[in-house]
Order: C-alpha cells, then structure tokens, then sequence
C-alpha cells in the first residue's frame, strides 16, 4: 500500500498552522494539502485537533515495535485497525514528527485527526460518501470512478443512487480532492468522506443510589446530589399512564446506539430482534465496555408494572436495539445504515443520544425515515442537543431542522447548566456558563442551547438500567429517550398521526416551566418558545390528552340523512351539543331511514342535543378497534 500524509498550512481562518523550521521548501509544500469538502453546497475546513493524528498499521502487531518513544509520541488507543497517536511533537514540530512517523515500518498513512463541536475528534481513511442526482447512473459513476482510480465497495440497498466508494492507489492526496471533484462534475448530490472516530458517547453514569424517578413525580427531594428538586419539576408520567403506558399498538422505538444489553430482566420484555450496523452480527446487542444503549432503552421503555427496578416512560412499548457503534469508534456509514435499517423495519419513534459531524449522507437517511417510515406517515426522529454548554450551536444531528432536538433539564426545572468557572473540568469544547452552575451542583456539562432546541426533558440524575442492574444517568443523552418515550405515548393513543402532527402535539403541550420568558418566536411555529428550554419541558400528560383528542371523533349539527353511516373512532365518539369548543352547539339527529352505527375504542358518550327518531336505526358499540386499555 502506497503510504501517504496530510498536513496542514495556516491559509485561512479554518486552519491551523504548523511548524515548518526543520522542512526545506519543497517538503513543507509537498505536505500542503487542502482538506476541505462540499456540505450544502458550502466548501467547509473543518479544524484540526491538536497534538493527535490518526496512524494506518499494515496489522496491529507492527504497533509494538514503533520507535514512538523516541519521538516524544504514544498510542492513545486503537481502532479499525489503526493507532490513535499523541504527543507534544505534533503541536510544537507537526510536520517533521508526521513525516518521521510516516516513515516507520508498518505504517501505512498518517492522517489528521479533526475536531468537531462538543470535542468530538474525527478521521478518515480511505472511503467515500455519495449520493448520485436523480438523473445519473451508475454507469456514469463507474466510468468516472475508473478514470480517477476509485471503485465502488457498496450500493447502499435502501436509497437508489448512494454508494460507499474506495480508492484503488489509497493516494492521499486524492481524498479530499475526489469528494470535491465529485460534486463539482455535477454527478453528486453530495461526496464527504466517511468520518470515523471513537464512540459518540454524552453521558455519564453517576452512583447507583436512592432509585427514584423525579421525571414520573418530582417529590421535592434530593435526586442524585445537588439541592433538592422542586415539586411538580417533572413529566407528568403518573397522570399520563392512567390514560396508556404505551403497548397497544406495538409503538417500536428504535435505541441507535452502541447497542442493548439483550438478557437484563427489566428490558427483555420489551425488546424485538435488533440489528448491528458495525457489522458485527451482535443483533443489536451492546459487547464489552459498550453500555450506553442500555442507559437509554431503559429510560425510554424499561417494563413497567413487572415488580422490579425502574419504569421506562412508555414501559408498555417495544425496543428496538440497533448497534451503530462499537466499543469506541463508529463511522458515517454506520450511522447512515442504522437508520435505514430502524425505518424499514417497524421502528416509529428513533432515538439518538450521540453527535457527530455535519453529513449529507446522515441527513438523507434521516429524510427518508421521516419521508417513508411508518408506511409513509413517516418515523419522528429526535437526537440530544450536546453536553458543551453552547449556546449557539447544538450537536449533530440534533440541529438538523427535521430532527426534534432535545435539551436537559434537571429536577428544578432548569436547564441543566455548566459552572462559570470550568478551569478544573477535562471536557473539550466545554463552554463556562454565563450564571453559576445549576441546582444539582455537577458543573462540568451543560445542555446545549439555541436557536435550533425543540424541546427539554429531564437529564440529571435519571434511574434507569445498567449493563449490571440500575444506576444513574445523565446528559441531554438521558434527555433524548426521555423525550422519545413520550412520542411514543402520543402515537400509542393515535397511531394514525403523521411525523409533523405527532411532533406539533409533542411541542406544543411541552409545559412552559422554570425560570424562563417564553414568547411567539420566528422560526418556532408550535407556541411560546425559549432559547435555553425550547418549548419547555416534555409534558406526557397534555401531550397524551391532545393525542387522545386526535383520535376522538366528535359530532354534532349534524341531521343524519336516509343512508348508511359508520362512524369508527379509535378511543371516543362524542355526539350532541357542546362536545367541541371550537364548533358552535347543535343538535345531532338521526332521522327516519337511517342506518347509523357508532364504533369506538374508549366510550361514546350522547350529550343532550342528540336524538334518534322513530324509523331510524342507530347502534353504539364499544369494540376492540386496536384500542389501547386504559392504564396500558
């Protein structure tokens, strides 16, 4: 394999200088590179971390016998076959200490390792993204692959036109390069490289104790740490699952995760056969180290009601666990396959408590969840806003419009916020906040904020499962299934709801809580809404109710006339006066030679103004019409 380098020269804003003292001319230009690539039609650089670069190995074993100490350098870790190398050298003397690493036995390329929002540290090796526009072929991609020395490794089964692409010759200097010409010769819709990088991870489990749930029914007490909470600082959970805990309509919600323990007693219930986009034939199922997934499964739908730990918000509900990651890495494509597989196979609600770098490539197959899911209804996708305290940009693919993006509140009901002072905290791209850390005292993560924040739900101090049995946990990671549990209420109440109505009640009934202004913004369509809360904190009760409107039929001015009428609702069938405030009263009729039938799920309930005159027929039945019961 041919070996091959990227160094950067300071020629813009974006980029980031190196030392050069020690390289002749010529070399300090032959280590020039130009990195950047097309997102949204934007030629974008992204930054360049410092002291890390990402080292290719013929195998692992030649790791051992790299004279890196010499150099000042170490192996921070391994993936995909590959070292993840550190040392000052790389900052104070970056070009020479590159070359010098290039040049020992077993390496096979030395690459940049970049830094995207709330830390995360991306890198590449040989292998592209693309989508071709509607009108071209794969003919014309393979002869233009062929000329260029690339080829196709595969045509992704779910979306015509994208494909996984690799260099033949792995030169270096034509990675970045391709992905731009590829979107300059008109092929593409887009060409970005496949980012890979360690696990997406924004949680952090805290200390398994004191097992109450603050998000079913704030007490007042302390959760966790911290002062106490505030009573009423929570979801509404018990008043919601007098109405339904989920279950009746097998409402799926998809965990994109680095997977789910598969055999814990509180979640084996729930959980359908799952999938491992890593390739790794787990079936969804998390390996060791791995645990995240299992964090968020539980808080969205642990079981409910079976005598033993914790309740998820939809605990009725069914899990499907897909593996997107591995123990600490993942890559584009990974997440790209995630969701095609979740939408195409039954999920309705994706959760996604990770970020990673802006992709065309993930955008797509979010745009086809929403698009064709749920037999065209389309799946509602929401993801965590991040854990560094911005107040201007969340994380990806939080901030993609489409996504709901969630940011975490605590037991006060605050958005949970970093401290003003964050000098002893290890967390890059951590933000100081503006006001002293909140009500529960942890100070080294705050919830993302901004213009693009849909919605909060609690991210502090979440009970839930663990790969061993139960603990804590915290980031807008615990917030993100928080918020999907209660999507998936609503559409087990309707399930005839379409992504954008599903979303609007999740929104709009979100209660206005804490210490916050919330007013008509531009931008923000489904009521008052708040930089640091979005639309307030996830109300599973008034989101219930609405949805429970939804999928009521009500009735009234009406004369039925001689025909057949068969009124099928899926909870209640209210008919007479008064029964809808946005409709005057008026009498409902049925009048001779009719034949009217009312079927409904929860009750039909005949208010004065109703009358079924002599002659006519007219039946009420309550009928098993995929109704979910009361409580479940």
């Amino acid at each position: 394999m041919q070996k091959h380098i990227y160094t950067i020269l300071s020629t813009s804003l974006f980029l980031i200088a190196i030392s050069t003292q020690c390289l002749s001319q010529t070399n300090a230009r032959s280590l020039a590179t130009d990195v950047s690539y097309y997102y949204h039609d934007e030629r974008i650089q992204p930054d360049i971390a410092d002291g890390i670069v990402l080292v290719g190995l013929e195998d692992l074993k030649s790791s051992q016998t790299l004279p890196l100490r010499n150099a000042g350098l170490g192996i921070e870790s391994y993936f995909w076959g590959h070292a993840v190398v550190k040392g000052p050298a790389l900052n104070s003397n970056r070009g020479e200490t590159m070359q010098q690493l290039l040049d020992m036995p077993g390496v096979t390329f030395v690459h940049p390792v970049f830094q995207f929002e709330n830390g995360l540290n991306l890198s590449y090796d040989d292998e592209l993204l693309l989508r071709l526009h509607d009108d071209k072929t794969e003919t014309e991609l393979i002869i233009y692959l062929t000329q260029h020395g690339w080829e196709i490794v595969k045509a992704n089964q779910y979306r015509k036109g994208a494909y996984l692409i690799r260099s033949q010759s792995s030169s270096s200097e034509e990675y970045f390069s391709m992905a731009r010409k590829l979107y300059e010769s008109g092929l593409c819709r887009y060409a970005e490289p496949n980012f890979i990088g360690k696990a997406p991870v924004n949680y952090i489990p805290n200390d398994p104790e004191v097992p109450n749930q603050f998000t079913i029914d704030n007490a007042g007490i302390v959760y966790g740490g911290g002062a106490p909470g505030v009573v009423g600082a929570d979801m509404r959970l018990e008043e919601a699952w007098n109405v339904t805990a989920g279950g009746c309509e097998d409402i799926v919600i998809a965990i994109i995760d680095d997977g789910v323990t598969l055999t814990h007693p509180d979640l084996v219930a729930n959980l359908l056969p799952g999938y491992d986009a890593t390739g790794g034939g787990s079936n969804g199922a998390h390996t060791s180290g791995d645990g995240h997934g299992t964090f968020c499964a539980g808080t969205a739908a642990a079981v409910g009601d079976n005598g033993i730990g914790v309740a998820g918000v939809a605990y009725n509900c069914r899990i499907l666990p897909i593996r997107a990651y591995s123990t600490d890495s993942s890559n584009t494509s990974f997440f790209v396959d995630a969701f095609d597989w979740a939408w195409n196979n039954g999920a309705d609600v994706l959760s996604n408590s990770w970020g990673w770098g802006s992709s065309s490539a993930i955008e797509d197959a979010i745009d086809d969840a929403i698009e064709f899911g749920r037999g065209g209804l389309g799946c509602v996708v929401l993801a965590s806003s991040g854990n560094s305290n911005n107040p201007t940009t969340l994380g990806f693919p939080g901030r993609y419009g489409p996504v709901i993006a969630v940011g975490a509140s605590n037991a006060c009901d605050e958005r949970k916020r970093a401290a003003a002072d964050t000098t002893d905290c290890d967390k890059p791209g951590l933000i100081p906040d503006p006001e002293d850390v909140s009500c529960d005292s942890v100070s080294c993560w705050g919830s993302n904020y901004g213009n693009n924040l849909d919605v909060v739900a609690p991210g502090q101090y979440v009970r839930t499962t663990t790969t061993g049995a139960y603990g804590w946990f915290q980031g807008t990671s615990a917030a993100c299934p928080n918020a999907a549990g209660v999507v998936a209420l609503i559409l087990s109440i309707n399930p005839n709801l379409n992504q954008p109505d599903a979303r609007e009640i999740l929104e709009e009934t979100c209660r206005r809580g804490g210490p916050y202004s919330y007013s008509q913004t531009v931008g923000h369509p489904n009521g008052d809404w708040n930089n640091e809360m979005g639309y307030g904190i996830c109300n599973a009760q008034v989101a219930v109710q609405q949805a429970l409107i939804s999928a009521s039929h009500y009735i009234q001015n009406i004369t039925f006339g001689p025909f057949n009428y068969n009124y099928v609702a899926r909870y209640q069938i209210l008919a007479g006066s008064n029964v809808n405030n946005n409709a005057a009263p008026g009498p409902v009729t049925v009048s001779p030679g009719a034949d009217v039938m009312f079927d409904a799920g929860w009750r039909v309930l005949l208010r004065p103004g109703f009358t079924a005159t002599s002659g006519s027929e007219f039946e009420a039945r309550i009928v098993n019409i995929a109704f979910c019961p009361i409580g479940g």
